[in-house]
């Protein structure tokens, strides 16, 4: 099994908070399962606050996933 592309960043977010996989499933509307797919598939960026610990999420990349994937206007 391949695990997600992971960034470690000890620096706060300059764009807002950092939301732990239930968190951003819930902002999804998708399973965690799902967020982590996003992640080892390269289409959402998962970032590590401390090594080892829990992946986590900024809002600003979440919401850019949502919009890509809205359906264009034909």
């Amino acid at each position: 099994m391949n695990t997600p592309t992971v960034h470690t960043d000890t620096a706060p977010s300059p764009v807002g908070p950092w939301l732990t996989t239930p968190e951003a499933a819930e902002r999804l509307r998708v399973s965690r399962w799902t967020v982590h797919e996003l992640a080892r598939r390269g289409r959402l960026q998962a970032f590590r606050l401390s090594p080892g610990g829990p992946l986590r999420f900024k809002v600003a990349d979440l919401d850019a996933l949502l919009v890509s994937a809205r359906p264009t206007p034909d």
